[in-house]
């Protein structure tokens, strides 16, 4: 783990100090003793290993993100323009079902297709989580009416509807939006197996288990594992070779999240030859 031993420390000091609990509470609930979480709360032992960093989130009731991240005091509100753009969201999630129409107005195809690489740049690239909590509803409803009034361009929406759920999924995850990752993710597996393209089934996987994280490991890798091995008849294809490797990223966290060190080191090797087997360094599918 590349994170700053110090930054650790310090995170753990604040939301332990924040949350009341003393250190050996919090070392019994992370299953370490309250000398070794002392030791890295003042940076003198390095958080070395996944499980660690989960164990000590979980007991303090945090995402481990919000340890290895950038120091914030975790009762501050987030921006109001972004919680007016998670609200938006959760209502997007719960709201659109796929093949009954909202009823509202559908632009010209390559306008909508302009708007979903738009979002895709202030997911990825840009972070705005205002602007996507603007953008990604309206152009959820808009991609569910042109699936039901247009079925010629149903495979061509089933994608652009994944992308947008996979915005929805990155964004609420780092605003806190509790539920709503993995109700986006499931949402765009079911457009994934409605879709019924190997790749797109693999990114839809994957995306599950990065949208659940520490809640159930052991689901993940096999979750991960399984649609891997579903994949190897197709590997021909460059999106799939690409989904098969992440896939393997996939089970290799979840591997050493549960200590397993060898199996994540099976895991990893078997991405690293998905890896070379690319034309490209850089992959070329789904922004992964």
């Amino acid at each position: 783990m590349d994170v700053n031993d110090n930054q650790i420390g310090r995170r753990l000091r604040e939301v332990r100090s924040w949350r009341q609990l003393s250190q050996t509470a919090v070392a019994g609930l992370a299953g370490i003793t309250p000398a070794y979480l002392s030791m890295i709360e003042q940076g003198k032992r390095p958080v070395t290993k996944r499980s660690t960093l989960e164990a000590l989130a979980s007991a303090l009731q945090i995402a481990p993100a919000e340890l290895a991240g950038a120091s914030h005091t975790p009762s501050e509100p987030i921006d109001a323009e972004a919680q007016a753009g998670l609200l938006s969201l959760e209502g997007a999630l719960e709201l659109f079902e796929l093949g009954d129409d909202p009823g509202v107005p559908v632009r010209a195809w390559p306008e909508i297709v302009a708007d979903v690489e738009h979002l895709t740049a202030l997911t990825h690239v840009r972070s705005d989580y205002a602007a996507q909590g603007r953008l990604a509803p309206k152009l959820i409803a808009e991609l569910h009416a042109v699936y039901v009034r247009h079925p010629q361009q149903r495979h061509d929406v089933l994608r652009a509807l994944i992308r947008c759920y996979d915005a929805a999924m990155w964004t609420t995850k780092r605003l806190g939006g509790r539920g709503l990752p993995l109700l986006a993710a499931r949402l765009a597996a079911r457009c994934a197996e409605e879709l019924d393209a190997p790749a797109w089934r693999g990114f839809a996987a994957w995306l599950r288990g990065d949208a659940a994280g520490p809640l159930s490991r052991s689901q993940q890798y096999h979750r991960a594992v399984r649609t891997a091995d579903e994949l190897v008849p197709h590997l021909d294809d460059a999106d799939v070779l690409q989904s098969y490797g992440i896939l393997h990223l996939s089970a290799a966290l979840a591997s050493a999240a549960q200590s397993d060190r060898d199996t994540a080191a099976v895991h990893l090797a078997e991405a690293q030859d998905a890896a070379d087997r690319l034309e490209s360094e850089v992959g070329s599918f789904a922004g992964m």
